[in-house]
């Protein structure tokens, strides 16, 4: 596994959490966008938000994939063995899509995926769910059951959401159960997709800073 953060960022000092851990990964949202959000009159949450928060550095390469996948393994891409959206892969003799799962240029995805696939092929670092963490990931319906989500969620209870409304109610939901996980990666896109199709400065971008 890769080190652990520096003491002065764990907010809980070295102690075991009391209850469950809840990441809320927001995509898209760097902590220098995060700043200039804050101080342009966001709302008061927000702001609370921005004098509690502190900077932490991101895994390189700094792709989304790579960086979630150290999230869940605790590893370094250069161990989890994810280091880019395209990349060859030895064990099948293709240079592949690693979203999609696939062959690049490759018509239809998941093509590296077959029967008797599993993550475990994939080598590299177990995620913390295979370490004994008991987990669940809250992310997209559409991802569910696909071979990237398989390996990035190894191990854990996979919540689908569609809407805001589903993504808050299955989380309060998971918290709510008699016992719930110990640890929760909860995966917002909706930030990301807008600043794709709009630009980081449009409207529709603030917006969706602002409904956080």
């Amino acid at each position: 596994m890769a080190p652990p953060l520096d003491p002065s960022l764990d907010p809980l000092e070295g102690r075991r959490p009391e209850g469950p851990v809840v990441i809320f990964l927001v995509d898209g949202l760097g902590w220098s966008r995060f700043g200039r959000w804050a101080d342009a009159g966001a709302s008061g949450s927000a702001r609370r938000w921005g004098a509690r928060a502190q900077p932490i550095t991101t895994v390189y390469p700094t792709s989304t994939a790579a960086a979630l996948l150290s999230l869940s393994t605790g590893a370094t891409p250069a161990q989890h063995g994810l280091v880019g959206y395209r990349q060859y892969l030895p064990a099948y003799g293709v240079v592949a899509d690693m979203l999609k799962m696939t062959p690049l240029g490759a018509p239809a995805p998941e093509g590296l995926i077959g029967p008797d696939w599993s993550p475990a092929l994939m080598g590299g670092s177990p995620t913390v769910f295979r370490r004994g963490l008991r987990g669940a990931a809250i992310s997209r319906d559409r991802f569910q059951g696909t071979g990237f989500t398989r390996w990035l969620y190894d191990g854990a209870e996979y919540v689908p959401w569609t809407t805001a409304s589903d993504f808050a109610v299955e989380l309060a939901g998971l918290l709510d159960r008699p016992r719930p996980p110990d640890l929760v990666l909860a995966y917002w896109d909706e930030l990301d997709t807008a600043a794709h199709f709009h630009g980081p400065s449009d409207p529709v971008d603030r917006f969706e800073l602002d409904r956080l």
